[in-house]
């Protein structure tokens, strides 16, 4: 992968495009996060319930 301030005679249009792989590489990355997240979240929630449904709280 090239660097951002490569010494090579880089047009702005391929900075351009080398910022907005990375931001998608970044954006997907988080997005597997919060998917993450998100599930155990409802397994925590989930949990609570059967708690409270066999009356341990």
């Amino acid at each position: 992968m090239r660097g951002i301030c490569s010494d090579d005679k880089s047009t702005s249009e391929d900075l351009y495009l080398q910022l907005s792989e990375e931001s998608t590489k970044v954006l997907d990355a988080v997005k597997e996060d919060l998917f993450r997240h998100q599930r155990n979240i409802e397994s925590l929630i989930n949990s609570a319930i059967s708690m409270l449904d066999i009356g341990h709280i």
